[in-house]
């Protein structure tokens, strides 16, 4: 069907208008209706059905950008804010979210959570508290200020076509950060392995928030697969600090008193005493083992104790290790602290990817 001119310019200009952030009350919606009148009025078809897309199209369009617009920001620690009051300024208050995601205001007995709430969400919870002491209480909340603590990049290394460094200035999931460094090269394994390296609220989209702790002695092991399908149980966001590995096959990690700390190919029915071997042994008085595990499709982290005299005098049973497993090996690990060396990047790799470009993520 050919397309009438007059109906062809009208949808561009109403295009040009939206990507010029005019939005729908543009010329689109008057532009054929003054056109008819500088015309004799015609009932015929052709021109109605440009009418009508014109009309629609705008608004379409409009509503297509409000569902890619971004979600609204979520407060952290070490934001600042500023309360107003019209009328009460006795409960004026400037500050900033504490650690613990709350904040502490005037003539309120409880502190009030922050962390996770958009300033509107935040504002109408205020308003709540103040509503015993105020008979229409209206906050004026604003943020004054993000906290600007400077925030370490994540990383995107192993199997993948591009190793990058990015500064998140937004929530970001695995699947698109995976895609922003080229995604999985040839020699991608099955498995993607995320290792928290700071301390984030984690703001969830239905509204709920816990604290995640940085924890590289257990970090989370991901199928690759549900990853890149954006599956919601394995395609989780990144923080800052957080190093992101696509591996090429199943690891197993040796810490602590060994010879040799270092991350080896798994294979089935590796036992404990396997791969202390192909680390080169145990060091000194090194008698225990604790084994950091990953268990089951939501990641529940487990803990294992192993006496190493007991299973060499073959008093206890030598134990079975499974992929992604962590081993540290210490000589008295009551109270100790532990970190997963090997689970981390190499400083020579470090090295090498702080030199990278960096990548910021609006």
């Amino acid at each position: 069907m050919k397309v009438a001119p007059r109906c062809f310019d009208c949808l561009k200009l109403s295009l040009k208008n939206i990507l010029h952030g005019r939005g729908p009350q543009n010329a689109c919606f008057c532009g054929p209706l003054l056109l008819s009148l500088q015309q004799p009025i015609s009932f015929n078809m052709k021109p109605l059905r440009c009418y009508i897309v014109a009309f629609l199209l705008p608004t379409l369009w409009a509503g297509i950008l409000a569902a890619q617009a971004k979600p609204e920001y979520r407060l952290q620690p070490g934001d600042s804010l500023t309360v107003r009051w019209k009328d009460f300024p006795e409960a004026d208050w400037d500050g900033e979210v504490d650690n613990r995601g709350n904040i502490a205001l005037p003539l309120v007995d409880q502190p009030v959570r922050a962390v996770c709430r958009t300033v509107e969400e935040l504002t109408r919870e205020i308003n709540g508290k103040y509503s015993k002491i105020l008979r229409k209480p209206e906050a004026d909340v604003s943020l004054a200020g993000k906290n600007e603590t400077v925030k370490t990049p994540a990383m995107v290394l192993g199997a993948v076509r591009t190793p990058s460094r990015f500064l998140l200035n937004r929530r970001v999931y695995l699947s698109e950060l995976l895609a922003l460094a080229g995604g999985p090269n040839e020699r991608a394994g099955k498995s993607v392995r995320v290792v928290p390296t700071s301390s984030v609220w984690q703001c969830n989209d239905d509204g709920t928030f816990f604290k995640r702790e940085a924890d590289n002695i257990s970090a989370l092991v991901l199928p690759l697969d549900l990853v890149q399908r954006k599956d919601a149980a394995a395609d989780l966001p990144i923080h800052h600090g957080d190093i992101v590995t696509v591996l090429e096959t199943d690891l197993v990690y040796l810490n602590g008193l060994v010879a040799n700390p270092s991350a080896f190919a798994y294979s089935s029915g590796l036992t404990l005493t396997q791969a202390l071997a192909k680390v080169g042994g145990v060091n000194g008085a090194a008698n225990t083992a604790r084994i950091f595990r990953r268990i089951g499709a939501a990641n529940n982290k487990i803990e294992l104790t192993a006496d190493l005299q007991a299973i060499r005098k073959g008093a206890a049973p030598d134990m079975q290790l499974y992929a992604y497993d962590v081993v540290i090996v210490c000589a008295s690990c009551q109270g100790q602290a532990v970190t997963c060396q090997t689970c981390l990047p190499s400083q020579d790799l470090l090295s090498v990817i702080n030199k990278t470009p960096l990548k910021v993520i609006e």
